[in-house]
């Protein structure tokens, strides 16, 4: 069975839409994601015929929980999580860049990481 991405991507009429979709998991965000967010961020950037970015979670709970703590446990020591907080702050640094305007909806919880998306 494939699993769904974790995050959805669309453009219409000028208009980017990005979903966090991991409705079982409040929408926690995983490194991945943040890498696939910082793609986007760059493509919306570039592209003349996009316009805004709105970003969205999936299902009706949670906007986001933030990181995936499960994530957490594959982290050895202080070292690893100091890194860890680094590529935090570098997964958000691209939408804060971004030079056209974003919309969070807002659905539900929205805690740790998850608030800086918006």
């Amino acid at each position: 069975m494939t699993e769904e991405p974790h995050i959805l991507y669309s453009v219409d009429n000028g208009i980017a839409h990005m979903v966090m979709n991991r409705p079982a998991k409040l929408n926690a965000i995983t490194a991945a994601m943040g890498g696939e967010f910082v793609r986007i961020c760059r493509e919306v950037d570039y592209r003349d015929d996009i316009k805004v970015l709105v970003i969205s979670g999936a299902g009706d709970r949670a906007f986001s929980a933030g990181s995936d703590v499960t994530a957490l446990d594959d982290l050895g020591g202080p070292w690893e999580q100091r890194n860890r907080a680094e590529y935090d702050r570098d997964y958000i640094a691209p939408l804060l860049k971004l030079r056209k305007p974003s919309i969070a909806m807002i659905d539900g919880y929205c805690l740790g990481g998850g608030w800086k998306w918006p």
